[in-house]
């Protein structure tokens, strides 16, 4: 396979992840840089004991979309427009990836962290059940769910799919079920 040096890193996964071993070289003779952390697809990976993504420029990104819709708008608009505006231009930011990849507890609560704090500024409160109410009247979900709802999504469309390996990998996850109930 012909590999790019120049746009190709190293990123290790697994129990000896943090250790040194060999360079992996291109047929060029170059070397791949080794990283802690890299980007694929626009998802960023973290080399540890298990695969694991970051989170961090997601809302590095969702933040700074979330600053230019109330730069463009401030209060001048409902906040039914800025909820709706947030749900379609910023929650996508937030979200992207996350349907294909492994998210932690403690990720899907930082995010909905976020949303909550993003809804106390809107409303200016800090009342944490007012902010609940507020999310239901505008039936906006919370994000934990959202990214629960489209990884479930996505396994089913993966589960489904015509391809050799997903269909492999889905009947392994069949049989694993199986022989998990039968214990």
């Amino acid at each position: 396979m012909a590999l790019n040096a120049s746009k190709s890193v190293c990123i290790r996964y697994g129990p000896r992840f943090d250790r040194s071993c060999s360079e992996i070289s291109t047929k060029s003779g170059k070397g791949l840089r080794r990283v802690n952390t890299c980007r694929h697809r626009g998802v960023f990976l973290v080399a540890s004991k298990r695969f694991k993504i970051t989170l961090d420029n997601n809302k590095i990104s969702f933040y700074r979309s979330l600053i230019a819709i109330f730069q463009k708008i401030g209060r001048l608009a409902s906040e039914e427009v800025i909820v709706h505006l947030i749900s379609v231009k910023c929650l996508p930011v937030l979200t992207y990836g996350l349907d294909a990849c492994p998210v932690c507890v403690s990720d899907r609560r930082s995010l909905d962290f976020i949303i909550t704090r993003m809804f106390m500024k809107i409303f200016q409160t800090s009342s944490v059940d007012v902010v609940k109410d507020c999310q239901t009247m505008f039936n906006f979900r919370r994000v934990s769910e959202v990214v629960l709802d489209r990884k479930r999504k996505f396994l089913q469309k993966f589960c489904s799919c015509a391809n050799f390996i997903c269909e492999t990998l889905a009947s392994m996850k069949a049989e694993l079920s199986s022989l998990c109930s039968v214990s």
